[in-house]
Order: C-alpha cells, then structure tokens, then sequence
C-alpha cells in the first residue's frame, strides 16, 4: 500500500524562502505538502526582476563559506558546482571621499580615525569573534557597547552614521547582540593573514536557485500553488486546519504559517496576547535601486556610507563579485534604502524613487554622465529585518498559535541577527525540530 495515503497532510502559508525552507523540512519528514503563495512568482526576497540587459536578483545576496545550510540546500538540490568564489574588497564612504578597506595595512591608514582610533576599532571587531557572548548582549544596548569598547570618535564617525542609515530611528535601541553577529559574519568572509575577503554567489543568480528548489519539492510530491491568496487560517480543535482560499476551503492535519506579522495576525484574526506579539514587532523595509551601468562606480563589493549627505546604508557593487559575464558589458549596483514602517517615504511613488536614487548616484560619483544609466529597477519590501532591541528575544512570538494545529514560523522569530538566507535556512529546521515531539515528526532523511 502506498504510504503517502497515510501520511500527514501540510498546508504552508507563503511562498518566500522561509515557507519553501519549512515544505522542504516537511517533505523530508514524510508529510504530504501542499504551499500557497499569494504572489505570481515564488522567492520572496529572492525572487529576481529584468533589469532590461539581463535578469537577476531583486535584492543584493551573497554566499559565506560559513553558510552551512545554504551550502547543504545547494548540494541537495545539484547546484553546489554552480557555486563560484570570488577574492572581493570592502570601501568605506565618509565626507565625500572613499577609503579602501580590504586589507589590514588599508584598515591602520583609514584617515578619519585617529591611530589608537583604528586599534579600539580593530580591537573591538577581533573580540567579537573570541571574548563576548551573543546571548548575553542580547540585553545590553549596542550603543553603550560600542561607545565602551570603541570610543566616542569611533562612535560618531563610524558606528552611528551606519547604524542610523540601516534602523532610522530603532539605531540608539538596538541590542549589542544585533552587531556582534552582524561582525561575526562578515568575518567569516575573511581568511588568511592578510583577512582577504571571499565571497560566493551561484552562478545564474537566485533565479536558479528557485527554479532548482522548486523542481526538487514538486519531485517530492509538494504542490507550489501561485497567485493563491490565503483569507483567513482556522484550527480546529477536534484536530485538524482550514485554509480559506479564494478558491474554497482546504483542510489540512496542520498548517504552517511563514508569512509576515502583519499578515499572519490578519489571516489568524489575532486578539489578545497573541495579536499583541504579532503587532509588538517593529520591521525594517527596504527600498532598493538597482543600477544598470555602462561604467564602473566603485572597485569595492560593499562600499559602507557614513556620510550625511548620502541616505543610503551603502553601495553595493554585485558586478565587482560576480565576473562570470553575466552583467557584460554593463555594471550592476544596489543601492539600499531602510526604512521603518512610519516613515513618510513609503508614499513616494516609482518616479519619486527613481529620482531619489539618481541623485544618490550623483552624488556618489557626481562625474555620472545621466546616459550611463541604463535602466534603474525600484524593489521594495516592507518587512525585511525586526528591530532587535534589547530584550527581543523574550517578546518575540513563538511557533505555537490560539489556532490549534497551526503554527507560526517566520522572520520575527530571528533574533540572532541580520536576516539573510541562510539564517532562514537554518530557523526552519531549528523550528521543525523543536516542534518534532507535538507533532510526531521523524528526522529529516540527510538528502531533503
């Protein structure tokens, strides 16, 4: 007899990495799984855009040799020989001028900081992969932290203006843990006594990475239902889940939420406690420019901006990394826009975008000829990274819900960071695992 007849029924809520992340983390386990995205394309953050020469990912993404679940999901999934890395350089962006980072002699000739600045400075991001303990920072003010350990100059000429350009007003609230492992990452980029930068991308983009998943789960019997829009997620309490789509109900033995807050508590009609989670989540958007150019702006993949004049968290230049031709004989640039939900900005139509980032173009390279603009893709999301403020990790929502058989796994339960793919990866098999025993989940098989 066929068992799949007898095997539990999923239903996912959202199409984006995280719901692909968890379907395939169910598949694995046996389940019979059934996603649901209310979008034409699946991805999410992911997903990729035609920028008019060629087509590539909507948001900057890059691979670290520490991505350990993104690198496993590759494998799985044949595209681990697709993977290329790259020797890349940092910048840094600070009163009209920019200073190469991508050694360490660059670093003790960084002329904004003082010498014994530099050394703090150097000191600081050392200690952060050996002394402190993440957890314990969870509770402690990133900005108390890194004016302690670095100096007020070191504050104000680099840590504020960065901080500030990625979380707006959340800057001063932010927990030190929030930085520690922002570092640690990046750090994980660099090798070798001199600390040379190596950062990998997937040949193809993103774009093939989907695709390549997307094949993997429907060979697994997982249905990839697009442009389905979830109204509302009911649990029911003699066992079992509802979806209400635009196309009738569909039950299922459980159903796994990984849509945003905000969505989340709409589809579970939230109250009380639980709405109170949901709502109590501050998110960072982002709106992002990304330049097709006929010449090159900068030498660096991260160009870090500390300037006032610039609004912008930095330049990143994704043609400095990816050199497989892809992009010839043009240049691709992002350049990021955070921002938190209030702002006045998001009322700004695509000709105001467009426009605002233009004038950042200018005047990061005020000798841009207009005509080297090929084209400029306005992208935006408005829930990309919580706020991780001082004690987050004690007010996040958990994965249970009032909804009996539904649970919530998404972005607000990712406290140990900066949100990125791998970090995704990981929380929902993190999440699959602690909800094993409730669920009588076995194991996932090593090649899901």
């Amino acid at each position: 007899m066929d068992a799949s007849l007898h095997a539990p029924r999923a239903g996912v809520v959202g199409g984006g990495m995280m719901g692909l992340a968890v379907a395939r983390e169910l598949t694995g386990r046996g389940w019979q799984v059934q996603l649901f995205d209310g979008a034409a394309d699946l991805g999410g953050l992911t997903a990729s855009v035609d920028y008019g020469p060629f087509t590539w990912d909507r948001f900057y993404h890059c691979v670290l040799q520490t991505d350990t679940a993104l690198l496993d999901l590759l494998d799985v999934i044949g595209l681990g020989a697709a993977l290329r890395w790259e020797r890349t350089t940092s910048g840094f962006y600070h009163q009209g001028r920019t200073y190469s980072l991508g050694s360490v002699a660059e670093f003790l000739r960084f002329a904004p900081l003082r010498f014994h600045d530099r050394l703090r400075l150097g000191a600081f991001i050392a200690a952060c992969g050996r002394v402190f303990d993440g957890d314990a920072l969870e509770q402690v003010s990133c900005r108390d932290v890194l004016r302690r350990w670095c100096g007020e100059r070191v504050w104000n000429v680099v840590w504020r203006p960065l901080l500030r350009a990625k979380l707006g007003p959340a800057a001063d609230s932010i927990s030190a843990r929030f930085i520690w492992d922002t570092i640690n990452r990046l750090n994980s980029a660099r090798s070798g006594i001199r600390k040379q930068e190596s950062i990998g991308y997937v040949a193809g983009g993103y774009g093939r990475v989907l695709d390549a998943l997307g094949d993997h789960l429907r060979r697994r019997g997982v249905g990839l239902h697009t442009n389905a829009h979830v109204h509302a997620v009911r649990g029911e309490a003699r066992g079992g889940a509802t979806l209400v789509t635009e196309d009738g109900p569909v039950d299922f033995d459980h159903v796994f939420v990984t849509a945003n807050n905000h969505a989340a508590a709409r589809m579970l009609e939230a109250e009380g406690e639980f709405a109170a989670r949901l709502g109590g989540v501050e998110f960072m958007g982002v709106v992002v420019g990304g330049a097709v150019l006929r010449r090159a702006l900068s030498p660096h993949y991260i160009l870090n901006v500390s300037d006032p004049s610039i609004e912008l968290t930095g330049l990143i230049g994704t043609s400095n990394l990816v050199r497989d031709g892809s992009f010839a004989p043009y240049h691709l640039y992002y350049l990021p826009r955070y921002l938190v939900q209030a702002d006045p900005d998001w009322q700004r139509d695509e000709a105001a975008w467009r426009a605002f980032f233009m004038d950042q173009l200018q005047k990061l390279a005020p000798d841009l000829d207009p005509a080297d603009v090929v084209s400029l893709q306005v992208s935006s999301a408005r829930h990309v990274q919580p706020v991780l403020d001082c004690g987050y990790r004690e007010r996040m929502p958990g994965l249970a819900t009032p909804r009996p058989n539904v649970w919530l796994v998404n972005t607000s339960q990712c406290f140990q960071g900066p949100v990125n793919v791998d970090l995704v990866l990981r929380h929902a098999r993190n999440a699959l695992d602690e909800l094993a025993p409730r669920l009588s989940l076995p194991a996932p098989a090593l090649t899901t």
